[in-house]
């Protein structure tokens, strides 16, 4: 929706407002109670969203919006390839890869377990005090 600059008629006062372009020539109301006509003080601009279409790398469904992007991203765990996001991913996988190894390194297969647990119970090992 492109923005306009209005101009109070009586004190001066300038504002601007988004609006609807078949709407940017109704008159608004000025706190002085007096009429706001559309002046030209800067050149009008909109915000328009980008134009997406790719499919989803999980689903391969048809993704067409920003939002739509993010939240399939983040249903199915997936990280975004954008260059300012690249040094938090990369952090984030640190992190990811030190508490498996750590996890790795302190693990025990079950019947390992199961063995030393014997042994323990084993009064005649003279290995358990």
């Amino acid at each position: 929706m492109p923005m306009y600059d209005y101009q109070c008629t009586e004190c001066g006062l300038t504002t601007a407002r988004y609006r609807k372009m078949d709407k940017r020539h109704d008159l608004l109301v000025c706190e002085c109670q007096g009429m706001m006509k559309l002046a030209i003080l800067s050149a009008p601009f909109g915000v328009v969203q980008p134009d997406i279409h790719y499919r989803c790398p999980a689903t391969g469904k048809e993704i067409t919006s920003l939002g739509q992007r993010k939240n399939s991203f983040a249903k199915h765990g997936l990280e975004a390839a954008d260059p300012d996001q690249q040094n938090e991913i990369r952090q984030r996988n640190v992190k990811k890869k030190a508490a498996r190894d750590e996890a790795a390194a302190n693990y025990l297969p079950p019947e390992l377990k199961e063995k030393i647990a014997k042994i323990g119970q084993n009064s005649d090992n003279p290995f358990v005090s």
